[in-house]
């Protein structure tokens, strides 16, 4: 590298903790594997990472460490598939370049507004040319408009690649990781993001090949407007957009939970982006909230509509914005850009259930009717501890009091900075 032991991070060198000291993490900071990202092994860790930008280095770049040492030892002939929003970290390139070049067959897909100098590296290196009949390929291609719905109004893209993916076929050990955080500094440094891995589960694996291969094909101008469809029942995938005529997903999820003084169920829902078209499912929860259920939302005040924003405050819930601190530059210095959904109680009949719903997709009709997005749903207590103790992490990093005080709309709106958005 040049420049002794150290890996570049949004084009600042970072010295890199030696792994024997970083050990794991735990579940609300960030996880991680023995060895470090240039081990020989491909040997993929399932189960959740958490990033935490208050933290190191390391527990700001967990997820993407994670997904990096993926790539680095990801063996020869074996299948990489991403497809993400944006990129700005140089080390994530670096790793998929030199997978390809050393006989890993990489395939990219990311969002047309955010060509930069490391999108033209990748296309330089892999080429531009979308190969699904071979199998020995390997290509870097954008999407405008969403690949699947390709949605433009007046000239400008309204939809988007939004979701935030990465496939490996791993010589065997199929792997997919789902995240809200694409691989970008600012994701890493300023913004709360998460990650689930699944290792080893090949229908799951194979429906998340179908969905890059047919956003693959958006990208050569094929498109689909009403292409949702699930797979699997546990972990549970999902993959929007819909049709406009279709139901809202997560409103559906939500009126399976009972709420009263006998099932006084909880619901948890951390969300960087919710605007006015989803008004329907922040009513639904405030009427949860009345009628016994106990619900509490972290979000990004930035990003949260004023219908969304008034609903939420005149309710029952406990509602707190994550952003806070400033920058020099008056912008927010911290926000959570996760986007799940956390449900402890009586659901669709059943007492005990605890469910993890989380993803690339916002609380917005772009994230319903118009993005390519994927979620996942995960049943189980040891899953929902985990992102329980994440949620609860970022409540305790927020100043209680003005945290709520500026969801009442008692404080001003801290904003985001223009490349923030950008990233998201």
């Amino acid at each position: 590298m040049g420049r002794g032991t150290g890996v570049a991070y949004g084009g600042r060198w970072r010295a890199v903790v030696p792994a024997a000291v970083l050990g794991l993490i735990a579940a609300g900071v960030g996880h991680f594997g023995t060895g470090t990202a240039n081990a020989a092994v491909f040997a993929p860790v399932a189960g959740p990472v958490f990033n935490n930008p208050k933290g190191t280095t390391a527990q700001q770049y967990a997820i993407m460490r994670r997904i990096e040492r993926d790539i680095a030892t990801a063996p020869r002939g074996s299948v990489i598939r991403v497809a993400v929003y944006s990129i700005t970290l140089d080390s994530f390139v670096n790793k998929l370049i030199a997978a390809h070049r050393r006989g890993v067959h990489v395939r990219v897909l990311m969002d047309r507004h955010a060509v930069n100098g490391d999108w033209r590296r990748l296309q330089s290196a892999l080429g531009t040319r979308v190969n699904l009949k071979s199998s020995a390929s390997s290509y870097a291609a954008l999407c405008s408009g969403g690949c699947m719905d390709h949605y433009h109004k007046n000239g400008k893209a309204i939809g988007s690649l939004h979701s935030k993916i990465f496939l490996f076929s791993g010589g065997g050990k199929r792997v997919v990781t789902v995240s809200s955080a694409n691989p970008t500094t600012r994701q890493a440094e300023t913004a709360w993001n998460n990650s689930y891995t699944v290792v080893g589960n090949k229908s799951l694996y194979n429906a998340y090949v179908r969905n890059f291969n047919d956003m693959s094909r958006g990208a050569l101008g094929s498109y689909d407007h009403g292409y949702y469809w699930t797979s699997g029942t546990n972990p549970k995938a999902y993959f929007w957009p819909k049709s406009n005529s279709g139901s809202d997903t997560i409103l559906s999820m939500l009126k399976l939970v009972a709420c009263s003084k006998t099932h006084p169920s909880r619901v948890r829902v951390a969300m960087f982006q919710w605007t006015d078209g989803r008004l329907p499912l922040a009513r639904h929860l405030a009427s949860m909230a009345a009628r016994g259920c106990r619900v509490t939302v972290i979000y990004t005040k930035d990003s949260i509509d004023s219908s969304i924003r008034s609903t939420l405050a005149k309710s029952r819930i406990d509602v707190r914005d994550t952003t806070h601190g400033t920058r020099a530059d008056g912008y927010a210095r911290y926000y959570t850009h996760n986007k799940y959904l956390l449900i402890d109680g009586r659901y669709n009949g059943v007492n005990g259930r605890r469910i993890v719903m989380t993803g690339s997709a916002n609380y917005t009709v772009n994230g319903v009717y118009h993005n390519d997005e994927s979620n996942m749903r995960i049943l189980g207590s040891s899953v929902y501890d985990a992102y329980l103790k994440n949620f609860n992490d970022q409540i305790a990093a927020l100043p209680a009091t003005t945290a709520r005080k500026r969801a009442q709309g008692d404080l001003p709106t801290i904003p985001l900075h223009p490349e923030d958005l950008r990233d998201s």
